[in-house]
């Protein structure tokens, strides 16, 4: 039986809600739900809509990553002002992605 777009909508935000600081890469979002890019792409963008998740797109660091999907996705906090919601989760995102990029950046060697 497949995921219904409720389940995979829930446990996205219930996989957010345990990430520290409710954010974390798409990539890892999909790998611990077992969904395809098509399925994530769907859930995220039914989120976005219901003003659920912030989505934040990175350009690659390396030509060689020019097909990964690097996007942030970052819980928007219920209950704030739309402004301070929005601040609040681009700077979740931010620190996910500087933490990525500090730990690619240590290992890779591009020759």
């Amino acid at each position: 039986m497949a995921a219904t777009p409720e389940w995979i909508d829930g446990h996205l935000l219930e996989l957010l809600g345990r990430s520290p600081g409710r954010s974390r890469l798409a990539a890892e979002l999909g790998a611990g739900l077992g969904l395809g890019r098509p399925e994530l792409d769907a859930s995220l963008e039914r989120l976005s809509a219901r003003r659920r998740v912030l989505v934040v797109d990175h350009p690659p660091p390396d030509r060689h990553l020019a097909r990964a999907d690097l996007r942030v996705v970052s819980e928007l906090p219920e209950g704030l002002p739309r402004e301070e919601a929005e601040a609040r989760a681009v700077a979740a995102a931010a620190a996910v992605w500087e933490a990525w990029l500090r730990q690619f950046l240590a290992v890779h060697r591009c020759g």
